[in-house]
C-alpha cells in the first residue's frame, strides 16, 4: 500500500496484490486493486504519482505487468488510465450493487526505466 498525505490528511492511496483471475497470465503480473484520490484533490497529479511509485516498487520486486478493472462508463477513470499509459486488453459483464455493468481490463507494462 502506498499513501499520499499532507499534514496528517489522507489524500490518496494505491494498493496492489497478486493477480487472482483464472486466465493464463504469468506470475509476473500483479493487480492494482485500489487507486483512490480524495475528490478535493482530483486533477492535482496524485493518481499519476501513485501509479508511478507503484510501478517503480513493483518493477523492483520483479513484476512486469500491472492490471486493473475499470467500470466502462466511469469516463474520467477510463481517460485517466489511457492518459497514463494503460492499454485496454479485455472487458466483461460484472454485477455491481445489483446492477449489471461492463468492466474493462486495463494493463500497464512495467518497463525498466
Amino acid at each position: 500500500v502506498l499513501v499520499v498525505e499532507s499534514q496528517a490528511e489522507l489524500l490518496g492511496f494505491a494498493r496492489a496484490e497478486p493477480w487472482r483471475e483464472s486466465d493464463s497470465v504469468s506470475a509476473s503480473t500483479v493487480f492494482l486493486s485500489h487507486l483512490y484520490v480524495h475528490p478535493e484533490h482530483f486533477r492535482e497529479g496524485l493518481g499519476s504519482v501513485l501509479i508511478a511509485a507503484a510501478a517503480e516498487r513493483l518493477r523492483g520486486l520483479g513484476f512486469h505487468t500491472l492490471r486493473t478493472w475499470v467500470v466502462a462508463d466511469a469516463h474520467d477513470a477510463v481517460r485517466f488510465y489511457v492518459a497514463t499509459g494503460w492499454v485496454r486488453v479485455g472487458k466483461r459483464g460484472h454485477l455491481i450493487l445489483d446492477r449489471r455493468r461492463v468492466i474493462e481490463l486495463f494493463e500497464l507494462q512495467l518497463a525498466a526505466s
